[in-house]
């Protein structure tokens, strides 16, 4: 068994109550922020209303962009997206940082630094297990968007833009994490980041 293999299978034991937690917790927002925009807006004007509204608001705009379209799924990703994009990257950037410069801080990479594995082996593995996290997490959220109702193309593009964030983030901690000097420093650049954009 490759060291990358092994890492990744250690990391994800490490993880093996956070990410579940986070993932689990980013689906059962998106499946309310749906059942509460059907229930609440349900019907086309109650939906142009709350569109229009937003519309004529900069500061929903800065916050959310512009609605695409007037159907419940319109809705529901204008009022869901930015939150679950967030937590995505939230969940990626901590899961990076633990795994990469605060296991420097706390000597684990050290021991790993003694085992004949690629100097790179810890960095592979939990960009894999990143990657992972998030592939898992957007076909969770466009499963929680199809339980509610939305239409599955629609509810699969949501989950993989969800998805795409988080895996974005991946990479940018992972970036934070070489360049900083610690792990709260790399925590609190690349959460800076996550809220930027």
């Amino acid at each position: 068994m490759s060291g990358v293999l092994r890492l990744l299978l250690f990391q994800a034991r490490r993880d093996r109550v956070a990410v579940p937690v986070w993932i689990l917790g980013i689906t059962l927002l998106s499946f309310a922020t749906s059942t509460a925009v059907a229930t609440q807006f349900g019907d086309e004007a109650a939906q142009v209303a709350i569109l229009t509204l937003a519309a004529a608001n900069p500061a929903f705009l800065f916050l959310r962009g512009l609605p695409d379209g007037t159907g419940v799924g319109a809705v529901v990703f204008f009022q869901g997206y930015a939150f679950t994009a967030v937590l995505a990257g939230l969940m990626s950037t901590f899961l990076v940082v633990r795994h990469t410069r605060s296991d420097e801080e706390l000597g684990r990479a050290e021991l790993l630094g003694s085992v004949p594995i690629p100097r790179a082996a810890s960095l592979a593995a939990t960009l894999l297990l990143g990657t992972a996290a998030n592939l898992v997490l957007a076909v969770f959220v466009a499963g929680a968007f199809i339980a509610a109702g939305l239409p599955a193309a629609g509810s699969a593009a949501a989950g993989a833009a969800v998805g795409s964030v988080g895996i974005f983030f991946v990479a940018l901690a992972a970036v934070a994490a070489q360049a900083l000097p610690s792990g709260r420093s790399a925590n609190a650049a690349a959460a800076g980041l996550v809220g930027v954009a």
